[in-house]
Order: C-alpha cells, then sequence, then structure tokens
C-alpha cells in the first residue's frame, strides 16, 4: 500500500529512519546556472542539527518561497504569509533575483534539487508521471496539489526548486511524496505544488 509522507515537521514519517534517509546524488551545478542566485540551503537551527533541513528560492525580489511546514528553518520576524490552502509560505529574503518559471507537461523530465544532512546540495532527476494530483489517485494529497514526478528525492528536498531538465526553468515546489511499494522497484512518486499555484497564492496573500 502506497504510503504520503509530507517531508520535515509534520508527524507522517512512516517508516523508521525516514527522516534522515538522503537520496538524490550530489549536485554540482545547476541546469540552469541563475537559478544559484535564486536557491538557498534552508539549516536546521535545533537538534538534530545533521538532518536534512530543507529549501528555498526567490520568486520575487526579496521574497522567498519554501513549504509552509518547514517554518521551523525559518526565521519568525522573516515570515511574510503562510497559505491557509497549500503547503506554502513566503518569507523575506535580500536576494532580488527570481527564477525563470515554466508549466509543467507529463512525460517531462525534471531535475529537482535539495539538500543532505551534510549541507550538500543533492538532484534527482526523473519523469512527470502525474498532471494533475488529484484526490482520485492520492487520497491522502490536499486540494489543488499540482504534480507527480518519479525520482529518489528524501526529506531534505522539502521546499525545494523541481525544474525542466532541459532548460532549468522552475516547474514547482517539492512538499511531499508517495512511498512506491518496495517489490516494484521505482523511485518515489515525488509531489510538487506548480509555479502557477505558487504565484497564485502570492498574489492573494502578498497584494
Amino acid at each position: 500500500m502506497s504510503r504520503f509522507i509530507l517531508f520535515c515537521g509534520f508527524l507522517l514519517f512512516l517508516a523508521a529512519g525516514l527522516s534522515a534517509c538522503v537520496e538524490g546524488s550530489l549536485s554540482e551545478d545547476f541546469v540552469d546556472p541563475a537559478l544559484a542566485a535564486s536557491y538557498m540551503n534552508l539549516k536546521p537551527t535545533s537538534p538534530p542539527l545533521n538532518s536534512p533541513g530543507g529549501a528555498a528560492f526567490v520568486v520575487a525580489p526579496r521574497i522567498a518561497v519554501t513549504n509552509a511546514h518547514n517554518s521551523n528553518l525559518v526565521a519568525g520576524e522573516d515570515i511574510l504569509a503562510r497559505s491557509s490552502r497549500l503547503d506554502i509560505l513566503f518569507f523575506r529574503t535580500t536576494r532580488t533575483q527570481a527564477v525563470r518559471i515554466a508549466q509543467p507537461r507529463i512525460g517531462q523530465e525534471v531535475v529537482a534539487y535539495g539538500h543532505g544532512g551534510n549541507e550538500e546540495r543533492r538532484e534527482a532527476q526523473g519523469p512527470i508521471e502525474v498532471l494533475p494530483v488529484t484526490p482520485e489517485n492520492c487520497p491522502a494529497c490536499p486540494p489543488e496539489t499540482g504534480f507527480g514526478y518519479r525520482a529518489p528525492g528524501s526529506p531534505g528536498f522539502s521546499g525545494g526548486p523541481v525544474t525542466d531538465a532541459e532548460t532549468g526553468a522552475v516547474l514547482g515546489i517539492t512538499f511531499a511524496f508517495i512511498e512506491s511499494p518496495l517489490e516494484s522497484g521505482e523511485p518515489r512518486l515525488m509531489l510538487a505544488q506548480s509555479m502557477a499555484q505558487i504565484r497564485s497564492e502570492m498574489e492573494q496573500l502578498l497584494p
């Protein structure tokens, strides 16, 4: 049976040791080098300090986005708004370089970025398999979930960007995964909210 798991912070780690699991491969460069100016590593500020933490990126000048369940990784005074519908949180940053965005499509190859417990950046690559994600294909998912991509990500990818594997344009933000049956040998189905959802939410919360 598939298990729906939200990253970092929610009480939904259903496998022993999962929160310490780090997958993907070491990432030396972004597909789009310009993403380096927008990407952020969110480090744990309380024990266990070697946990994967999460990621964030700039969506507008001086505004960054991550998962709402990463709020413990963001200084409280920097939080600008938190969505009541989606796992999205906006916070203040000094960075001004926003990411390039694009729309996801079925079969599209993506590269997602996150972090491991030693603060090294990691990446996971795979195709978009589900668009849109709905209660019919993911009963435990919240409404308005964006898309699902098959890749060996892990909790450290929480809040990180999902990019087009060819152009590097950002398609969405990773927030959870559905664990594949062990016998299938398949990577997890990683879940992401689309940039269209994020922009819409930002316009409502930060007019």
